[in-house]
Parts: C-alpha cells; sequence; structure tokens
C-alpha cells in the first residue's frame, strides 16, 4: 500500500521550487501518493503551469494564508488552514519546507499524531551574514524548539547541517545530509561556435540581497575592460539592485540582461564559465546544472559553493567579496584553455558522482521509508 506524503512549502519559486517539482517528478508513483499544500500567492508561474498539467496525478492545496513575512494574525490562520488540510489528506509523512512553511507546517502537525515530521530548511536564517546577532538566535531559538518534535530534519548540504548543530535545532542522529541534485543535461545545439572569439561568463540568480548583484556588477566591469573579446550575462528575476544594475549596463554592450527564463538549459549551453557571488547559500541547484552541463566554475568560498566546487578541480572559490581574486580567476580561465577543458570534464564527473537527481530521490525514499 503506498504511503501517503505531505508536501508544504510557503513559497515555490527558484531553487525551492526546482526541488519540489523534482521530488514530484521522480518520486516512487507506485510507493507513495502525494499531496502539496503551497502559498497560493506565492507561487511562480512554472509551477503553476507544472501543477495545471499535473492535476490528476497530484493533490495540490493553495493555501490562502501564506505570507513571507512574520504576521501573528496571517501565521495562525495558514497553521488552521493546514490543519484542516491534514485532517482531509490524512498524510502519514509530513514534509515541511524551508522556515515559513517548517513552521506553521510543523505546529499544524501537532495536532495530529499519526505521521512522521521531516524538516528541509533550505538554508537556515541563521546564515544570513547580513542578519543581527540577536535576531539570529531567536530564531536558533524557534528552529531548537520545533526540532525537538521534527523525527528528521534533511539538510542539502554539510554547512548547512553544521549551522543546525551549532545552534543545537537536532541532535546529530536526527539530520541526514541529503544534497540537491538534477537530471542529465545534454547540451542544446553545438557548443559556443565563436570559442576563440567570444568567451561568455554567466549566471542565474535572482536579483536578492543574498546573491550580492552589486559584486557581480563589479566583476562584470572589471573582466570585460580587460578582454574586449568577454560577455558577461546576468539572468533573473527580482527587485533587488535591479534598477541600478540595468542602468549601469545601458552603456556596455558586452554586460547583458537575460531576463527571467522559464527554462535554463540554453543559457547554460550559451556560457562558457558560471559565476557565482552569493553571500550565503543551501545548496544552490544553478550550480549543479552548470556541473551537469561541464563548466568550469568560479564562485564565492561560502556554505553551499564550496561542496560543489573543489578549488582547482572544476572551478575557482574566491573569498566573498574580494572581486579582484574572482577576476584574476576569470582571467585565468579565460585565457587558460587546458585548465579551461580540465575543470569541464571534473565539473561533469563530480556532478554524476554526487548530485544526480537518482542519488537525491534514492536517499529522500530511504528516509520516507524507515
Amino acid at each position: 500500500m503506498r504511503k501517503k506524503v505531505l508536501i508544504i512549502c510557503e513559497t515555490l519559486s527558484g531553487g525551492v521550487r526546482k526541488h519540489i517539482i523534482n521530488i514530484l517528478q521522480y518520486l516512487s508513483p507506485e510507493k507513495f501518493e502525494i499531496a502539496i499544500a503551497y502559498g497560493e500567492d506565492r507561487a511562480d508561474e512554472i509551477f503553476l503551469d507544472f501543477a495545471h498539467k499535473n492535476i490528476e496525478r497530484y493533490t495540490f492545496y493553495p493555501i490562502s494564508a501564506f505570507v513571507r513575512e512574520v504576521k501573528v494574525f496571517q501565521d495562525l490562520k495558514a497553521i488552521m488552514q493546514l490543519n484542516r488540510i491534514i485532517k482531509d489528506f490524512q498524510p502519514e509523512i509530513i514534509h515541511c519546507h524551508s522556515s515559513k512553511a517548517g513552521g506553521a507546517g510543523r505546529l499544524a502537525a501537532l495536532f495530529y499524531k499519526s505521521r512522521k515530521i521531516i524538516y528541509t530548511p533550505h538554508g537556515y536564517i541563521m546564515q544570513y551574514p547580513y542578519i543581527d546577532k540577536q535576531i539570529k538566535r531567536v530564531f536558533g531559538l524557534i528552529e531548537k524548539y520545533l526540532g525537538k518534535v521534527t523525527d528528521y530534519t534533511i539538510n542539502v548540504s554539510k554547512g548547512e547541517q553544521a549551522i543546525g548543530l551549532h545552534y543545537n535545532v537536532f541532535g546529530s542522529h536526527k539530520s541526514e545530509v541529503i544534497y540537491n541534485g538534477v537530471e542529465e543535461k545534454r547540451l542544446e545545439g553545438h557548443p559556443n561556435p565563436n570559442r576563440m572569439k567570444k568567451i561568455i561568463v554567466g549566471t542565474l540568480a535572482r536579483f536578492d540581497k543574498s546573491k550580492d548583484p552589486q559584486t557581480f556588477l563589479e566583476i562584470a566591469n572589471l573582466i570585460v575592460g580587460m578582454h574586449p573579446n568577454v560577455e558577461v550575462w546576468y539572468a533573473g528575476d527580482g527587485d533587488y539592485f535591479k534598477e541600478e544594475f540595468l542602468e549601469a549596463i545601458k552603456e556596455n554592450p558586452q554586460i547583458k540582461y537575460c531576463g527571467f527564463l522559464r527554462s535554463t538549459d540554453s543559457f547554460l549551453s550559451e556560457i562558457d564559465i558560471y559565476l557565482s557571488t552569493s553571500l550565503h547559500e543551501a545548496l544552490p541547484y544553478s550550480i549543479i546544472e552548470a556541473m551537469a552541463m561541464k563548466k568550469p566554475i568560479v564562485a564565492s568560498n561560502v556554505e553551499g559553493n564550496n561542496e560543489l566546487v573543489i578549488h582547482e578541480y572544476n572551478g575557482y572559490l574566491y573569498p566573498q567579496g574580494d572581486v579582484p581574486q574572482a577576476v584574476a580567476y576569470l582571467y585565468k580561465l579565460i585565457n587558460d584553455k587546458s585548465e579551461n577543458d580540465r575543470f569541464q570534464k571534473n565539473s561533469y564527473q563530480l556532478f554524476k558522482q554526487k548530485f544526480h537527481i537518482e542519488n537525491m530521490i534514492h536517499r529522500l525514499e530511504e528516509v520516507y521509508e524507515k
């Protein structure tokens, strides 16, 4: 008999949306019956399109009260809505994703005894370097309390797990690291036909403080100033620093904004080097996808990034915010074809070994079946 799994997620966009859709698509339909409760106003068009196409395959519960900010009345309303959903679906497993759903979902599950509660934070708020220490302590205490009613915490990286252990939000026996994974990728079309004429450095990132688009712009300006044959591409949506970014690149045809992309495969096929300037990460899907596309990586040395990039093996890690060092590594890759080719091969091998979708789903099914 199939186990009933209720997935709870407040926001469905970016990497979290990709993670949820991967679970829905690849989890065994013979073993599990899946429903998903999600923020009605927090799902992007890609998820909504997926839901529309799969309405007969899964049970979808939109939640009107889910909001990003902490709002006591709305949050209590969301807990009540979730409680009704749990009673209706009668899940054996409740899997909450990200902090807001992790809080509301686990509190709602307290009223329903016949269940296993699993939590995947996708990055703790305590990891944010720009958050006040007092606020980090408060959220650490909240996570610690909720950890007492959680059967398993699935961390997507060892760095994320280490933060959880530091704040004592779970016992080590209640946490497992399951790396994010993506499917095998196929390069679209042909490799860059202008390889000797043009090198493209690219990133996939929303305009958000955590992705540090200001540093990306500084790096882009410096590297294109050094190389007339280099272009730098940025793809992603959001509001933070976006207007300033677009204004700054108006007069520079070597820096391009590619907008929001429904599919990233074509973008990743076109670029030659992947660049990440993040301030913090859980385990970024964008870098995993670039690795699956055999791209060398230059990334900030932060949690998540440093489990995907092995320095001088499949890319370079630079100290976060160190623009000259990032530019130096890009310059080296642009001018050293043998190093570039070696990193391409190693990125793909590392992806196959540790970050393939089959590895992720196999490990997740093991946790569900415990």
